[in-house]
């Protein structure tokens, strides 16, 4: 399943990629999700040219009719790899099951006037048995609702 989301932000290419890599950023985003319990900012790498970042998690498992299980969580990560000179971004997730679901994406920071739109572009692809284009399903909307959270934060970021 893919999906795309897009937003268009009144502030340079460059001030909102290079927002968009910061710890504060990251925990801020990660730490509102339902689903995550807790974060942790890591930088793996960092030149002139990129830097690779892991926001890592411990994250509510979900039960198998979608819902969360407060009670256990597993380790996750997503691994994000900046391109400065190219404003994007390219990130997968890493977590139990990893051979059954994938989950990836390219975010850019196109100029747009004197602004920039973001665009988001995911990939979700469950390998289960029969249940796997449902929780496909799931996993999309709650990227749907965090993208539209970000917007909100990003926002606040750059007034602030």
């Amino acid at each position: 399943m893919d999906i795309r989301n897009t937003d268009r932000l009144d502030s340079s290419p460059d001030r909102v990629s290079e927002l968009f890599c910061t710890e504060a950023f990251q925990l801020a985003a990660h730490s509102a999700r339902e689903d995550v319990a807790s974060a942790r900012f890591e930088v793996i790498d960092d030149d002139e040219r990129r830097r690779t970042i892991a926001v890592r998690c411990q994250q509510y498992r979900r039960k198998k009719t979608g819902g969360l299980d407060r009670k256990h969580t597993d380790d996750t990560a997503i691994i994000y790899r900046w391109d400065r000179q190219e404003r994007r971004a390219v990130w997968h997730f890493e977590g139990p099951d990893a051979d059954k679901i994938r989950i990836g994406g390219v975010t850019t920071f196109e100029a747009e006037g004197d602004g920039t739109l973001v665009v988001e572009s995911v990939h979700i692809e469950v390998r289960l048995p029969l249940i796997g284009k449902l929780i496909e399903r799931v996993v999309a909307k709650g990227i749907d609702r965090t993208f539209h959270a970000n917007k909100n934060l990003i926002r606040d970021l750059l007034a602030g």
